[in-house]
């Protein structure tokens, strides 16, 4: 697993080195590593490298930043932002290096496009919960797209509305919205805006460390905010030098 938690690699058929993305739990490529076994697989603290070793006592050196794979330099950040949401991992990946490699360009665009994780006071969620069970269909569906937003921080919430007694129209749309947070890599939104915190880390510019900074001031117990925090403490320990 790599420093960073974002990739696992594995060996597979004695000589082929599989890269996966845990995110989605999908491929990102695959190589034809050593023609004996494996018997060891190494990432480097950066987690930029693989290194993988032989039987025989061969070892090999992998990039793993996709420079050498294909050109990274981004032709449109805007398509880049679409694919970062996308199901195949390798054409996700791609899009990730592609808005690092922008530098402050796509530092810029992540930073419009991805807002820190909203948070929500007791009575708002409360009114939220209430609004699932309302006669006005339009209100519930606006409840439920709200209550979708705010993801894990209305968790808690929606779990003790299930515990009352609760109309069936309030308990479909609660079950609902608890079974996108306990399968929520497969949703492209969220999909999209953590690999948007993996570009801004891996561009680690300052303009995109101060994206890092907004999106860490979101919601404590939202993904995205632990994400942003992980991120920046990384950066921050990579710039000590010894």
């Amino acid at each position: 697993v790599s420093p960073d938690n974002r990739f696992v690699a594995s060996a597979h058929f004695h000589h082929w080195l599989i890269l996966w993305e845990t995110l989605s739990g999908k491929p990102i490529r695959s190589w034809h590593a050593h023609e004996g076994d494996m018997k060891k697989l190494v990432f480097a603290p950066d987690g930029r490298r693989l290194v993988s070793l032989n039987e025989d006592g061969t070892a090999l050196a992998w990039d793993l930043t996709g420079r050498l794979w294909d050109d990274p330099r981004p032709k449109d950040l805007g398509q880049a932002w679409d694919d970062l949401g996308e199901a195949d991992a390798a054409r996700a990946h791609r899009a990730v290096r592609a808005l690092a490699e922008a530098g402050d360009r796509g530092a810029a665009l992540l930073g419009e496009r991805v807002r820190p994780a909203p948070t929500a006071g007791p009575e708002r969620l409360k009114r939220l919960i209430a609004d699932l069970d309302r006669d006005d269909s339009a209100v519930r569906d606006r409840a439920t797209a709200e209550l979708a937003t705010l993801g894990e921080v209305a968790e808690a919430a929606l779990r003790r509305a299930l515990a009352d007694p609760a109309s069936a129209e309030m308990r479909v749309r609660a079950e609902g919205l608890l079974g996108q947070l306990a399968v929520p890599n497969r949703s492209p939104e969220r999909l999209r805006l953590l690999r948007a915190v993996a570009a801004l880390e891996h561009a680690g510019t300052p303009a995109a460390r101060q994206v890092l900074r907004a999106l860490a001031e979101g919601a404590a117990n939202h993904r995205l905010t632990r994400e942003a925090k992980a991120s920046l403490d990384r950066l921050s320990k990579a710039a000590v030098k010894p």
